[in-house]
């Protein structure tokens, strides 16, 4: 609850810092994307799935933006081939999860033309950072020979904390395509649907994904 005061109080101070200097009004921004996920839990040692992500990201100024997103993954693991292999099971979980970040891009986003003299945007790759965080929703089955610890009492929401580096390439006036690598931390140890009580961690997941991007200014739209 914490996290989540603390970043709507922020979203208010940076918003009201923002439209006071950005006249021209602040840049809107959506986005869809393809991608892997990676997941670190306690069935298994290596599990990966297809991702897909969709939000939006508003920009408040020259660096900061707010950024709101849906990720969504399916992905699946077994004890074979793991020191746990005598334990036998397996899972397969799908995966909601609503965040929101704070990102920070580097270079300042300036306009100016071409060799053609065409109006272009300088510089064309944008590096960001970001944190955040959000919570998931999590639908998981496990199956397996020793079902000793297994349980089904847990709750099937979570809170996720979220941080991450990518970049955006400027290609159409109003088109960018970007590459995404984010973490996620978990405050349950439930995401495979199994925590053992030697359990040292919670669990982890990462995506890595492919944006496309759709930009116009918000002040714009409210004229229309």
């Amino acid at each position: 609850m914490r996290i989540f005061i603390s970043v709507i109080l922020s979203f208010l101070f940076v918003t009201s810092m923002s439209q006071f200097h950005h006249k021209k009004g602040p840049l809107l921004e959506v986005n869809g994307g393809l991608g892997v996920t990676h997941v670190l839990a306690d069935i298994g040692d290596f599990s990966m799935g297809p991702a897909l992500t969709a939000g939006f990201r508003w920009r408040l100024g020259d660096h900061i933006s707010l950024k709101g997103s849906v990720h969504s993954a399916f992905f699946l693991g077994d004890d074979q081939g793991t020191e746990n292999a005598t334990r036998g099971l397996d899972y397969m979980t799908a995966t909601v999860e609503p965040s929101v970040q704070f990102e920070y891009t580097f270079f300042k986003e300036k306009k100016g033309s071409n060799r053609h003299g065409k109006m272009t945007t300088k510089p064309k790759v944008r590096p960001y950072i970001f944190a955040g965080g959000g919570g998931v929703y999590t639908m998981t089955q496990v199956d397996g020979e020793d079902m000793t610890e297994v349980t089904s009492d847990y709750s099937k929401f979570g809170i996720v904390i979220t941080g991450g580096a990518g970049f955006l390439h400027h290609f159409q006036p109003h088109w960018l395509w970007g590459v995404e690598l984010s973490g996620r931390y978990l405050m349950t140890d439930y995401l495979d649907g199994f925590s053992p009580s030697s359990s040292p961690s919670n669990d982890m997941y990462n995506f890595f994904t492919f944006n496309l991007v759709y930009r116009w200014r918000y002040s714009a739209l409210r004229k229309r």
